[in-house]
């Protein structure tokens, strides 16, 4: 059975499209990305092992780059 939507219901502002990002992620976004993923991440082994081997400042960086690659508005050629 399909639910009938209300009308009256009013979406968030964040779920129209027209309100979409079109500029790729600024260095201030990615570093609270990074920071989330490793606040979040600390009890696993992983970004552990990660920042025993290669240092919190490379992992960072690794880390940064990942988050650019899957952002569609980042543009490889420039950087």
């Amino acid at each position: 059975m399909k639910k009938k939507k209300n009308e009256n219901v009013k979406e968030p502002d964040w779920l129209d499209p027209k309100n979409d990002r079109k500029t790729p992620y600024t260095e201030k976004e990615l570093d609270m990305f990074v920071d989330g993923v490793i606040d979040n991440m600390k009890d696993v082994k992983s970004i552990n092992k990660a920042i025993d081997e290669e240092g919190l400042l490379e992992t960072r960086r690794i880390l940064k780059q990942a988050f650019r690659e899957m952002d569609p508005y980042y543009n490889k050629k420039d950087n």
